[in-house]
């Protein structure tokens, strides 16, 4: 150390063969028994290392400095070689640098893991692609990348809750796992989506098998909560081309992927150049998505609830569009799953709510329509956000709307937490006064006996059961059995999807008050809805002959 600050160190003296000698000394002295007592010692957790020991260690790193005191130069020098010296002994004496090393360890893992499912992350799979692709060897076989994509995950998740949700993904990378081989990598890069990194392997064809076994794999049925629960996934697959590097090959794979969902889902799809004009408009949107409220882009429309014996208007449900500046009138299933995905559905969810709480302020000052309700969907994104039951409650004082007139629709797993934030939310709204809807009843995990159980104020029955898509079940039994016990608890019950005049027929005669469908109405504009309002009965045109005598009009 004092040659090199000198300058007067020269490669191949003496200086160098006392030093590659020192290198021997410690490697003598490991091998001592004394070594390797303080070896096990130390991994036990013990700290083999007395006073005397520390003492002589001390003496021995202060000799040097102590030789050279009259020299300050060289002094200094010597004290922070020295003094590394004796940090770096102590540390393997007391076990610290195998701590240390176990928490770089512990951290670094971290780092390339999902906490969820163990599986690698993002950041480690895209590591993992670059080391790959820099490294691929053409004749040693093929380089592949699988994304896949869960079918309908949303609606185990909104049905059985997040808690299910999360064992279903750790159920799908578990196997994942056991369908590609230990050698593969395979990651959840988010959400519902999951990568495999494909080394070697022999042949496009043999990488196009492996993915329709994960396919085949992960369509077999799991049981969740003691419920058979189907989740299929869409898989895109794209294959190492020369030249190609990590970033195309992750978004050629992102790209069949999309293709997979758009041709029928639960299916592998191999990247098409042709398809990448889809998926670049699909990025595009999503980017549009997260400013569409504050452009103004949105516009709600409203589909009348009616009296089904006379026509008259009961409600309205608020129905969200986006009117793009270049793809015209977008409807909700264009882009509201994708907000929900992004985080955008809680910005788009307020401004629905403010907007039709003010349409309701106007009706109620124009036409003074007091006893007509306005329904709005709310996603559990939105109910689990700290504030929205304070935002609700805010809303409602600025536009001076009763809180009976406002019904939040919600689904199935919402109401099935109520002790979770989502629940929480709406027990404090009802406690206002805040009415709450079920949503599309009939199409989760809940059985008619649950209703008595729900904290719910309105069932909204799906379509498929009023256009008799229920084949299952024996003429409208199941209907009338909706119907009856909803009455007897006191709910309000909307059949929704009425388009044609038998149905509504058949539903006047099972005692449906209310209904939602096309025969009466289609979602339309505010302006509409006032047309409706303004001959002061609110009434909405029903087919003259299916409406009862007047004098059985209640």
């Amino acid at each position: 150390a004092i040659q090199v600050a000198d300058g007067t160190y020269s490669f191949g003296g003496a200086t160098d063969a006392l030093w590659m000698a020192s290198y021997l000394l410690i490697g003598v002295a490991a091998l001592h028994p004394a070594a390797r007592r303080d070896s096990r010692s130390t991994a036990t957790g013990g700290h083999f290392i007395s006073h005397a020991r520390l003492a002589f260690l001390g003496g021995s790193v202060l000799a040097g400095p102590a030789l050279l005191i009259t020299r300050p130069h060289d002094l200094v020098v010597v004290t922070c070689a020295s003094a590394a010296c004796f940090i770096l002994v102590l540390a393997r004496l007391t076990g610290l640098n195998r701590k240390l090393l176990t928490v770089s360890r512990e951290l670094e893992t971290r780092a390339s893991t999902d906490s969820l499912t163990g599986l690698a992350n993002r950041r480690f799979f895209r590591s993992q692609l670059a080391s790959a692709v820099a490294a691929h060897d053409r004749s040693k076989g093929v380089l592949a990348v699988l994304f896949a994509d869960l079918d309908d995950f949303k609606d185990v998740n909104d049905s059985l809750g997040h808690a299910a949700g999360d064992e279903l993904l750790q159920m799908v990378a578990a196997r994942l796992g056991h369908a590609v081989r230990p050698s593969d990598v395979v990651a959840r890069l988010g959400g519902d989506e999951f990568a495999v990194l494909l080394r070697s392997v022999p042949s496009p064809q043999v990488a196009l098998l492996v993915a329709e076994r994960v396919v085949t794999d992960l369509a077999a049925p799991l049981e969740i909560a003691g419920i058979r629960v189907h989740v299929g996934a869409s898989v895109g697959i794209a294959i190492h081309e020369a030249g190609s590097d990590p970033e195309s090959l992750m978004r050629e794979a992102d790209v069949a992927m999309y293709a997979a969902k758009g041709r029928g889902k639960n299916r592998v799809e191999r990247y098409d150049a042709t398809r990448n004009d889809a998926a670049i408009e699909h990025q595009a949107l999503k980017v549009e998505l997260a400013e569409v409220a504050l452009r103004g882009e949105l516009v709600l429309d409203y589909q009348p609830i009616v009296n089904l014996t006379s026509g008259q208007l009961t409600g309205v449900e608020a129905l969200v569009r986006w009117q793009h500046p270049t793809r015209g009138l977008l409807p909700p299933s264009a882009f509201i799953g994708m907000a929900e995905e992004t985080g955008d559905i809680v910005a788009i969810g307020s401004w629905v709510l403010r907007t039709a709480l003010r349409q309701m302020q106007d009706w109620e000052r124009r036409h003074g329509s007091s006893q007509v309700w306005v329904s709005v969907n709310v996603s559990i994104c939105q109910l689990e956000e700290a504030g929205f039951a304070s935002l609700v409650e805010e809303l409602l004082v600025e536009s001076e709307v009763d809180p009976r007139r406002l019904v939040l629709e919600v689904t199935e797993s919402v109401v099935a937490d109520p002790e979770g934030g989502a629940g929480a939310s709406l027990e404090t709204l009802r406690r206002l006064g805040v009415r709450v809807a079920l949503d599309d009843f009939g199409t989760g995990y809940s059985s008619i006996s649950n209703l008595r159980q729900l904290p719910v104020d309105v069932i909204k029955i799906d379509r498929s059961f009023v256009s008799g898509e229920q084949a299952d079940q024996p003429g409208d039994v199941l209907l009338e059995a909706i119907i009856g016990l909803a009455w007897r608890l006191g709910l309000v019950v909307i059949p929704e999807g009425i388009e044609t005049a038998a149905q509504l027929q058949r539903l006047q005669t099972l005692g449906c008050k209310l209904g939602q469908g096309f025969l009466m109405s289609r979602p339309v504009s505010p302006t509409i809805i006032d047309t409706y309002l303004a001959d002061g009965e609110g009434r909405v045109s029903l087919p003259a002959h299916l409406l009862p005598e007047p004098s059985l009009v209640p």
